[in-house]
């Protein structure tokens, strides 16, 4: 799969598409601040972006979650009730997207 090269233009869309959520990953930053300061990190999220995909390498600290249990229903006792969830970085998802974006146009019809 050839990844073409990441514009401005591509990770300001990925970064309108995050859900507005204030539930943080480990980095304390919500999509909600992203959104709104979004312009003067535009650049430089673009050229890091870019460079991990000419490396093939997910940036390590991106890959720090934080699992949390959630309770879903019936028992509050029973463990089985708290099912994990996991709270990721707010720019490893905007990784996410951009790939899910290259991925789906790479294998049309499959994704």
């Amino acid at each position: 799969m050839f990844l073409p090269h990441i514009t401005e233009e591509d990770v300001s869309s990925a970064i309108s598409k995050l859900k507005f959520s204030t539930a943080c990953g480990f980095d304390e930053i919500s999509s909600i601040l992203l959104k709104k300061c979004k312009t003067p990190i535009l650049l430089p999220l673009t050229y890091l972006i870019n460079i991990s995909f000419q490396s093939r390498i997910f940036p390590k600290s991106l890959k720090r979650t934080i699992i949390l249990p959630l309770f879903k229903k019936d028992n509050p006792n029973d463990i089985c009730n708290y099912p994990p969830i996991s709270l990721l970085s707010t720019f490893s998802k905007i990784y996410e997207i951009i790939m899910y974006h290259n991925l789906s146009n790479f294998l049309p019809g499959m994704v």
